[in-house]
């Protein structure tokens, strides 16, 4: 129950920094509120069937307190997850909370078409992610500084905690470049297996560089998140983990994260005209983020 409370309190805490960094944004570009919020409340009350009274600002009323119920809510499974014994590095589980929670808030968006996340530029995704980000880092401060002593662990991140941010990396990766989360079922399975998704992998490397390659967001999303996720369930059964579906959820978050971030980055290369440099360093990224996962 303390866990509950502290992770309720880091919620709040978290949300109200996202909300500062929002209204700071609009304070400085001048900007208007976004609609979504409200959007996706209503639309999911008319799948649901349910009749909402809409007059006066009732439907902006809806979307804030959406909002505020997801805040609160990730910081409340942040802190449930934290005192099982999943202890990660600070950067790590506020990167982890932070696009749990853009995750919990853009994806009912785009299953009930509110939005159509294909079309948003790279500063729709920067405005997107820069909040959610913070809200993370908050999160993940708050909840060491409630923790009590006889629960902080300060020999670095347990066996789990270091097996989910393997599982990250790997999901991370796999957002960048599909085929990298065939490659710890490669490793297990044996030689044969491993080279064909070697293969995978190089032939991916150099269709992402033409033109006609379409966009990652959108379809083809959900692939890389379940290639994500079976790779990072491989990778826990084979090193018997207690937990495999942690992982296997940490490598679906990663993938949703390097599918958004990947995107960003190439869209700003393009506006640069540094698209070839920006997808090479792509797959270096992405690479390096496998070698971890694999090697560690």
């Amino acid at each position: 129950m303390r866990s509950l409370v502290r992770g309720l309190v880091a919620g709040a805490a978290g949300t109200t920094v996202l909300n500062a960094t929002t209204y700071l944004d609009m304070a400085l570009t001048g900007r208007s509120a976004s609609s979504a919020p409200a959007d996706t409340v209503t639309a999911a009350a008319d799948l649901a069937h349910l009749d909402l009274p809409t007059a006066g600002s009732r439907e902006e009323a809806y979307g804030a307190l959406a909002g505020l119920g997801v805040g609160v809510g990730v910081g409340a499974v942040a802190a449930l997850v934290r005192s099982a014994g999943v202890r990660l590095p600070w950067l790590a589980e506020s990167a982890v909370i932070g696009f749990g929670a853009m995750a919990a808030t853009d994806g009912p968006m785009a299953v009930l078409q509110v939005t159509d996340l294909t079309t948003w530029s790279a500063t729709d995704w920067g405005r997107d992610v820069v909040p959610h980000l913070v809200y993370g880092a908050a999160v993940a401060c708050a909840l060491r500084v409630t923790e009590p002593d006889d629960e902080r662990d300060d020999e670095g991140p347990a066996r789990p905690g270091r097996l989910l941010l393997r599982s990250l990396a790997i999901g991370l990766a796999t957002g960048a470049r599909s085929s990298w989360g065939l490659v710890p079922p490669g490793l297990v399975a044996g030689k044969a297996p491993l080279a064909l998704a070697g293969g995978l992998v190089g032939t991916e490397l150099v269709f992402d560089k033409l033109p006609s390659t379409p966009s990652r967001v959108g379809g083809p999303t959900v692939a890389r998140v379940l290639s994500a996720a079976g790779g990072a369930g491989v990778l826990a059964r084979h090193e018997g983990a207690a937990g495999v579906w942690p992982a296997v959820a940490a490598g679906a978050v990663g993938a949703v994260a390097g599918t958004i971030l990947g995107s960003v980055w190439r869209d700003l290369c393009a506006d640069r005209s540094w698209e070839a440099a920006g997808a090479v360093v792509e797959d270096a990224v992405s690479a390096a983020l496998t070698a971890y996962a694999v090697a560690t």
